[in-house]
C-alpha cells in the first residue's frame, strides 16, 4: 500500500544580528537557526527543519525572506524599475538598429559588416539583428 505524502513548505525570515542571520520559521516555536551569510540560510533552514521533522532535507519546500529596512527596500525597488526601464530601452535600441540597418541595407546596398561600422556595431550584433550572413 502506498503512502501518500505531501510536500509541506516553510517560509523563513532572515534577521541579521551581531554579524549573523537569525533564521527563523513562522508558525514553529523553536524553529530557529543562524547562518553567517545569507546565501547558507536556506541550508541552514533545511537542516534544522529536518532535524525537527525527522525528514531528510530535500523533502520540502523552504523560501527564505531576508528582513530589511524601508530604506533598504527602497533602494531595491530602484534597481527594479530601473532595470524594467533598461529592457525597454534595449528593445527600442534592437528596433532602432533594425531600422537603420535595413536603410543602409536594403536602401544603400550596403553589406552587413560595412553597415556594422558605420552603426559601431560588430559583425555579431548586426547577424543577430538580421540573421543574415555577408
Amino acid at each position: 500500500m502506498a503512502i501518500a505524502t505531501e510536500r509541506s513548505s516553510f517560509i523563513c525570515r532572515a534577521t541579521r544580528v551581531d554579524g549573523w542571520w537569525a533564521i527563523s520559521v513562522g508558525g514553529l516555536p523553536g524553529a530557529h537557526t543562524q547562518a553567517r551569510r545569507l546565501d547558507e540560510a536556506e541550508a541552514a533552514a533545511r537542516d534544522m527543519l529536518s532535524l525537527l521533522f525527522d525528514r531528510t532535507p530535500d523533502s520540502f519546500d523552504v523560501t527564505v525572506s531576508a528582513e530589511l529596512s524601508r530604506e533598504e527596500r527602497d533602494a531595491l525597488d530602484r534597481i527594479a524599475e530601473a532595470r524594467e526601464r533598461y529592457e525597454v530601452a534595449k528593445s527600442e535600441v534592437a528596433i532602432a538598429q533594425r531600422s537603420a540597418l535595413s536603410l543602409l541595407v536594403d536602401q544603400e546596398g550596403l553589406t552587413i559588416r560595412d553597415a556594422g561600422v558605420i552603426m559601431g556595431v560588430s559583425y555579431q550584433r548586426i547577424a543577430q539583428l538580421t540573421g543574415q550572413v555577408d
